[in-house]
């Protein structure tokens, strides 16, 4: 795979498969130069990955460098989707796959020099098909991508808990409601947080790995959280998903 527009193709025989989430930040050895952080290998057993790129040079003369910050990881990411970076030393990453399939959230942290520290963490779990994410100054909110049968939800979670091995019981969890009972999630897919610090949330879409995205119907559209409460409210309705 490469980054197009830059040719950015990976060396030292990484394999890049699959990018679905990325995230830019400055480089950490020349904040003048930018860096991403990719995902790879999306449902590709065994290929998934966070691929850091950096040294990018914008006339793309000089080759960047592309290194695997999950490589410690055991096992190895399943299906990573979205990746959300907390300062420019932390990862999130969200593995798309159900509970019993390995599905979950990782942390994974790098020194100043762009190194791997420690072994990425599953810090949050017991959900199926986590799937995007977001933050805000001390929150984690995490899409769990099902239906209303099934447990479609939007989770926040507080920076405090992501440190070790956890599930929605964990306390300082919580789902956020829905204005109606009788329409609840239907695929969250998304979520982001907007200039004034609510939470915009799409649903209505899923994705089986290998596969095109299935968009859903009858209740896809996009919900919102205003600042400081816990409750969305559905402010578009789409037939199409």
């Amino acid at each position: 795979g490469t980054v197009n527009g830059l040719g950015l193709i990976p060396q030292n025989g990484l394999t890049f498969t699959n990018p679905f989430g990325l995230v830019a930040s400055p480089d950490l050895t020349n904040v003048n130069a930018p860096a991403l952080t990719v995902t790879s290998g999306f449902g590709i057993t065994g290929q998934g990955k966070l691929i850091r790129i950096s040294g990018i040079d914008l006339n793309g003369v000089i080759p960047a460098t592309f290194t695997d910050i999950s490589a410690n990881a055991n096992p190895v990411l399943v299906n990573p989707f979205e990746v959300v970076a907390l300062g420019n030393n932390t990862y999130f990453v969200s593995e798309y796959a159900t509970n019993a399939q390995g599905g979950g959230v990782r942390k994974i942290t790098i020194d100043n020099a762009g190194n791997i520290t420690g072994t990425p963490l599953v810090v949050f779990n017991g959900i199926d098909n986590p799937a995007g994410m977001t933050t805000d100054a001390t929150n984690l909110y995490v899409c769990s991508n099902q239906n209303p049968t099934t447990g479609g939800a939007v989770y926040k979670i507080p920076f405090s808990v992501l440190n070790t091995t956890s599930n929605p019981s964990t306390a300082g969890v919580v789902k956020i409601n829905v204005a109606d009972v009788t329409d609840p999630f239907n695929f969250p897919w998304q979520c982001k947080i907007d200039s004034s610090g609510g939470l915009v949330i799409s649903e209505g879409a899923s994705v089986t790995p290998g596969t095109t995205i299935t968009i859903g119907s009858q209740s896809g559209g996009i919900r919102y959280v205003p600042t400081g409460q816990l409750t969305a409210v559905r402010v578009l309705q789409s037939l199409e998903g």
